[in-house]
Parts: structure tokens; sequence; C-alpha cells
């Protein structure tokens, strides 16, 4: 059986993989890229340089990879204690933008389903009792919310900043594709 770490990680690296050309879903041919507009510059494995100094990116190898996103965003965002579904939903957010922003997000849409709490960032005690509750009740319906306040949230970036405008369509592809994941018996 698949852990629920691996499972989100795969899903991750759908989305921030690149491949050498005839090698697409190769793990082995994973390339490093840098894409015009996108502030992380050298970016492998959704890892950039930005936000990892220190770390050589060019070569940086799966297992390390891994590390990374589960000491890091996995850990920080309590993966391994959030109701299935929302664990992946929750950490797949914390990658694209960041762990404070996706918890922020979860909250949004707990509040959204009337909850009273705090919409500060933090993955406390009331964040948490909410989430179990509404997971619960209705853990679809917690996910649905949670990917429409993030198709929110991107359309708000594009507002801001309307130079990422061409960023946008893929952002929401990732959302769908999610929900697809996620309704496709990845919970």
């Amino acid at each position: 059986m698949i852990d629920r770490f691996t499972m989100s990680l795969g899903f991750v690296f759908r989305w921030e993989c690149v491949y050498a050309a005839g090698h697409e879903y190769d793990s082995a041919f994973v390339v490093s890229e840098n894409v015009p507009g996108d502030g992380g510059g050298v970016t492998k494995w959704g890892i950039d340089a930005a936000d990892h100094p220190g770390i050589d990116i060019e070569n940086l190898t799966l297992e390390e990879a891994t590390t990374i996103y589960h000491d890091g965003e996995w850990t920080a965002i309590q993966g391994d204690t959030l109701p299935a579904g929302i664990d992946t939903a929750v950490f797949d957010e914390a990658v694209n933008t960041g762990v404070r922003e996706s918890v922020i997000l979860l909250q949004r849409a707990l509040y959204g389903l009337g909850y009273r709490l705090a919409v500060d960032g933090a993955l406390g005690p009331a964040t948490m009792a909410a989430v179990v509750k509404q997971a619960q009740i209705d853990s679809a319906g917690l996910i649905s919310q949670l990917l429409a306040m993030r198709r929110q949230y991107y359309q708000e970036i594009v507002a801001d900043r309307p130079g990422d405008a061409g960023f946008l369509q893929g952002w929401l592809n990732r959302v769908n594709d999610l929900a697809a994941f996620l309704k496709g018996g990845a919970v």
C-alpha cells in the first residue's frame, strides 16, 4: 500500500517535473528549467533556487527532492494528521504557493462552511479540529470548497499582477486535475 505522502507527492510531481525530450514521466530524466517571469529561478522537481539557496538545483536527485518536500511542506501542513484527500489538496497548494497561503485557503474554505476561526495561516488546534469535524461530516464538500478558494486566489493574483496572466490557465488546469485525481479514488 502506498502511503499518503508518497501518493500526494506523486500528484505534485505530475505538475512540477520537466523531462528530457522523449522521456516523459521517467524520473531518471527530470531536468531543470528556468521559466521567464517565474521568480523562483532555476527549478528541478519543483524545488526552486530562490526558496532553497545553497542547494545545487541542477543536480538535485529524486531522493533529495523527496526529503525537502517531506521535511518542508508535508511536515509544516501536518500532512500525516490531515484527513485523506485534504492532505493532498493542502500539500499541493503549499508546494505551489507556500505553506502559509495553503493554510489561509484551508481556513477560508472552513470559514465559508460556517466555522468561525482565525484566518491567519497558522495550522493550530482550532483549525485542525474544524478540519477533522468537517471531514467527518462531508470531506468531499470541504475539498470542493478548498479548491474553489484556490481558483479564486489565482484569479486575485492575476487581478493584482496582470503580468502573471500567462500562468493562470496552467494554475487552473492544475486545480482541475487535482479535483479529478481526488475524485478518482485517491482519497
